[in-house]
């Protein structure tokens, strides 16, 4: 796992404040048809959106576009 961000993040030329980082776990499907469970951070932003990210190295992971 790799630990939340406590900073501001930037992307899309706009920068948002994080307010709190909960953890959480979602359930993915692989392409083989099994399901596992995966750490995921729940962010609270400073424009009152949310965002979702998978709390594992990238390098472990690929994701492919919905069909």
């Amino acid at each position: 796992m790799i630990p939340a961000p406590s900073k501001n993040v930037s992307g899309s030329g706009k920068t948002l404040t994080l307010n709190s980082a909960t953890l959480k776990y979602e359930l993915v499907w692989l392409s083989n048809g099994s399901a596992v469970l995966v750490p995921q951070y729940t962010y609270a932003a400073s424009d009152g959106t949310s965002l979702q990210v998978l709390a594992l190295n990238p390098s472990y992971y690929r994701v492919k576009a919905a069909k």
